[in-house]
C-alpha cells in the first residue's frame, strides 16, 4: 500500500493509514504467502460475522470492511470477506457465471451459535459441488472462538462432536473418528496471551483417610441422597455443624448412628483445626471480599460456621450458588467448596476439574474433600481425563507436539455410576432460573436446567436449555414428555407387579410365617437371616461377595437388621449379588417385584425422571442399537430396562420407535436474566 504524496504525518489520515498497512501486512502473514502476491489469482474467502465488519467503536479490524463483499465474481482482491452468503448461495452464482468461476483456494470460517445454518452450509458434501465447478477449494478452516469459561464437556459435546458431525454429514461416536480438529487448553491459551493463572486446587486428604472414612461411607452408602448428604459432612467441621449433621443423618434414615458416624466427625474437626482452615485462609487472607459457593440446600448452620471461621473486620463472607457463578461473580476471591462432577451424560455447572470463570483481578480457590466425596473424585477424575483425551486428540498434536493419549487405569474402587443419576437430580432440582419458550403455537415457561431433544445435523442431541445451541425456527421437544410416556408405561407394570408379592411370599419353600407374610420387612431379609444364622455373618458375607467386596462387612450387617428400613441395596451390582446369593435370577418375578417396590418410593422426586432421561440420552442420540452397544446399555440402566421388559436391543430399537417424537419449530428462547 502507498501513501499518497504529500501526506503530513501528523495528520490523524496518515496515521489511520499506516495503521492500515502495518494491520494488512500483519493479517495476511498468518496465513500464506501466496495471499500476499498481488498477481496471484488464487483467492481466499473468509466467512465471518457481521458485527466483525460494521462495528465501529468497539472493532478492531475496521479495515476489513474494504474487503467485504457479496459478490465474489470479478472481485480482485486476493481476500474476500462475506458475512451472508451460503454455500448454497455461491453455488448459485456460480450456476449464473459458469464463463467466470472463481479459484477460491482457503476457505477461512468464523463459527458462533447463532450462524449454524451459514457454517453447516459449507459442509464437506457442498465443498465437492463447488468444486465440480471448478472453485479450487483444498483447505477449509473453522474456527470457533469464544470469551465463554472453558468446560470440558461444552468443549467435547457442543462444539467437537457437533461442529465435526455437521461438517463432515456423518456421525462422531469415537475421539479418533476424526483428526483434524485442534483446540487449545486454558494452560496453552493463559501461556500464548501471557495470562496469569488466577485460580488453584487445595485437595483436603490425609495419610489417614482409609481408616476414618470406611465406616461413615458405608453408612452414608444407604442414603437416598447420598451425594448431598456428602455435601453436608464437608461442612461439618464445628460443634455445632456436626450436630446439624447428626440431626439431618436421623432425619433421612429415621434413627441414629452417633457411634458409626462419631469416630469421623472428631477426626475431621481436629484436622479442620489444624491444618485445612489454615491453608484456606492463606488463600483468601489478602481479599476484603469472599464469595464461598456452596451446595445448593445448604442449611445456615454450616454457614454461619463458614462466616466465623474465615470473616474478620476487614474481610466480608457472602454465599453463591452454583447458577450465579456461571455467570461470574463480583466479589475479590471465589472458593467453590464444594466437588463437582463430570459425565458425558451429566452437565451441572460448575466442574471442580474445569478453571473457575473469574473475571479480570479475582484470585480462586476450588476444594476438592477426598475425605468425604472421594469415590466420586476418583471416578470422575478418571471420566474426566478420559474426555480431555478425546478433546485434545489431533493430527496436529501427534505430529507436531509429540503429544499422545494417556493410558488410563480404572479406580479400584467401585463404581458411581448407578449414584450419578441421584447426584444429578439434587443438584438440578436447585437450578431455578427460568425461560420462555416461545414456539409457533405457543409458549411454555420452563426451567432452564430443563432439557430438550432436538436434531443437528440429521441426528438428535439433547442438551439443557441454557445450554441449547439455539437458532430461529430449530425444532425441539421437551425430554419431559419423551419421560412421561415410559414413567406411564412403567407404572402400569407396577401396579400388577405389586399384586405378585403376595403370592410369592406365601410360596411354602419360603417357608414364612402369616406374621413373617403379612410384615413390612422384604423377603430377601428374611431369606438372609437365616443364612446369616446358619453360616455366620463373614462367611455370608464372603459368599455374597465371592470376589470384589461392594460393601464393608459393617455395612453388610445393615443388611439383615429387621430394624434396618431398606428396600434394596443402593449398588445394581450389590443387588444383584445379594438376589443371585438368595437364589433369585436377575430378571425373575420377585426381582421385577422388589424393583417395583423401589421405582414407587421414587415415583414422586427427580431421581426417577433423571433416571429416565439418561436411559433416552443413550438411546436416542446413535443411530442405532447394536448388540455390543446393549451390552454397556445394560449395565447402565438395569433396573429400568428390567421393568420394561425390554431384553435385547432389537427390544429397544422397538422402544425408540415407539415414542411419539414431536418436534415443534421455536421462534425463540428468553431467559430471566435477560438472555436469549
Amino acid at each position: 500500500m502507498v501513501l499518497p504524496m504529500g501526506l503530513s504525518a501528523k495528520s490523524k489520515q496518515y496515521k489511520q493509514i499506516s495503521e492500515e498497512r502495518k494491520y494488512y501486512a500483519k493479517f495476511l502473514t498468518l496465513f500464506s504467502e501466496d495471499l500476499q502476491a498481488s498477481n496471484n489469482e488464487r483467492k481466499s474467502l473468509f466467512v465471518v460475522q457481521e458485527k466483525d465488519v460494521v462495528t465501529r467503536k468497539q472493532d478492531k479490524n475496521p479495515w476489513l470492511e474494504q474487503l467485504f463483499t457479496t459478490n465474489i465474481i470479478g472481485n480482485d482482491d486476493n481476500a474476500i470477506v462475506t458475512n451472508n452468503l451460503t454455500a448454497y448461495d455461491i453455488e448459485a452464482i456460480l450456476k449464473k457465471n459458469k464463463d467466470n468461476i472463481p479459484n477460491i483456494e482457503n476457505l477461512f470460517i468464523f463459527h458462533s451459535q447463532n450462524r449454524g445454518k451459514i457454517t453447516f452450509s459449507y459442509n464437506l458434501d457442498q465443498l465437492e459441488r463447488l468444486n465440480q465447478y471448478g472453485v479450487g477449494i483444498k483447505n477449509c478452516f473453522v474456527f470457533y472462538i469464544t470469551e465463554r469459561p472453558f468446560r470440558l464437556y461444552y468443549a467435547k459435546e457442543n462444539v467437537k462432536a457437533s461442529l465435526v458431525a455437521n461438517l463432515l454429514n456423518r456421525e462422531i461416536r469415537r475421539f479418533d473418528d476424526y483428526d483434524g480438529f485442534i483446540t487449545f487448553t486454558p494452560d496453552e491459551l493463559n501461556l500464548m496471551f501471557q495470562r496469569e493463572k488466577l485460580d488453584s486446587q487445595y485437595i483436603i486428604d490425609s495419610a489417614e483417610r482409609d481408616i476414618f472414612t470406611a465406616d461413615i461411607d458405608s453408612y452414608l452408602d444407604e442414603f437416598s441422597h447420598n451425594y448431598r448428604i456428602k455435601n453436608a459432612l464437608s461442612l461439618a467441621f464445628t460443634p455445632e455443624s456436626q450436630n446439624c449433621f447428626i440431626k439431618e443423618c436421623e432425619s433421612e434414615i429415621g434413627f441414629s448412628q452417633f457411634d458409626v458416624v462419631s469416630p469421623f466427625l472428631n477426626y475431621y474437626m481436629q484436622l479442620w483445626d489444624e491444618e485445612i482452615a489454615f491453608r484456606i485462609l492463606e488463600q483468601v487472607e489478602n481479599y476484603h471480599s469472599v464469595a464461598f459457593v456452596l451446595p445448593p440446600g445448604i442449611n445456615k448452620v454450616y454457614k454461619d460456621s463458614i462466616r466465623k471461621c474465615f470473616s474478620s473486620e476487614h474481610r466480608r463472607i457472602v454465599f453463591k450458588d452454583f447458577s450465579q457463578l456461571r455467570d461470574g461473580l463480583d466479589e475479590d476471591f471465589v472458593v467453590m467448596y464444594s466437588f463437582r462432577y463430570t459425565d458425558e451424560r451429566y452437565k451441572t455447572y460448575p466442574n471442580s476439574f474445569d478453571p473457575l470463570p473469574l473475571k479480570k483481578g479475582q484470585g480462586g480457590l476450588t476444594i476438592i474433600n477426598r475425605l468425604t466425596h472421594n469415590r466420586y473424585y476418583e471416578w470422575n477424575k478418571h471420566f474426566y481425563e478420559k474426555d480431555l483425551n478425546g478433546l485434545l486428540f489431533s493430527s496436529f498434536r501427534k505430529e507436531k507436539l509429540g503429544w499422545s493419549k494417556k493410558m488410563l487405569q480404572k479406580p479400584i474402587m467401585p463404581d458411581i455410576l448407578n449414584d450419578i443419576d441421584e447426584a444429578e437430580s439434587d443438584a438440578r432440582e436447585y437450578l431455578a432460573e427460568r425461560c420462555t419458550i416461545e414456539f409457533e403455537s405457543g409458549r411454555a415457561k420452563r426451567l432452564a436446567a430443563d432439557r430438550v431433544l432436538y436434531v443437528n445435523g440429521g441426528r438428535y442431541c439433547i442438551s439443557s436449555l441454557k445450554e441449547l445451541p439455539f437458532e430461529e425456527g430449530m425444532k425441539l421437544q421437551l425430554l419431559d414428555e419423551l419421560v412421561s410416556q415410559i414413567k406411564d408405561n412403567l407404572i402400569k407394570k407396577s401396579d400388577s407387579n405389586l399384586k405378585s408379592e403376595g403370592y410369592i411370599r406365601r410360596d411354602p419353600a419360603f417357608a414364612l410365617t402369616e406374621e413373617q407374610i403379612n410384615s413390612n420387612i422384604e423377603l430377601w431379609k428374611y431369606l438372609l437371616k437365616r443364612e446369616v444364622d446358619e453360616m455366620g455373618v463373614e462367611p455370608t458375607y464372603e459368599a455374597v461377595f465371592p470376589n470384589n467386596k461392594e460393601i464393608s462387612l459393617r455395612a453388610f450387617e445393615k443388611w439383615f437388621d429387621f430394624d434396618y428400613p431398606m428396600i434394596l441395596p443402593r449398588s445394581r451390582k450389590s443387588q444383584n449379588s445379594l438376589l443371585s446369593f438368595l437364589g433369585f435370577k436377575i430378571g425373575s418375578p420377585y426381582h421385577r417385584v422388589i424393583l417395583t417396590k423401589k421405582l414407587i418410593k421414587n415415583n414422586n422426586t427427580k431421581v426417577l425422571n433423571s433416571q429416565i432421561e439418561s436411559l433416552l440420552q443413550s438411546i436416542l442420540t446413535v443411530s442405532s442399537i447394536s448388540d455390543d452397544y446393549f451390552v454397556k446399555l445394560y449395565e447402565d440402566h438395569s433396573e429400568i430396562l428390567t421393568l420394561l421388559e425390554i431384553n435385547t436391543a432389537s427390544d429397544v430399537n422397538i422402544l425408540v420407535q415407539l415414542l411419539d417424537i414431536n418436534l415443534k419449530t421455536v421462534k425463540n428462547i428468553k431467559y430471566d436474566s435477560g438472555k436469549a
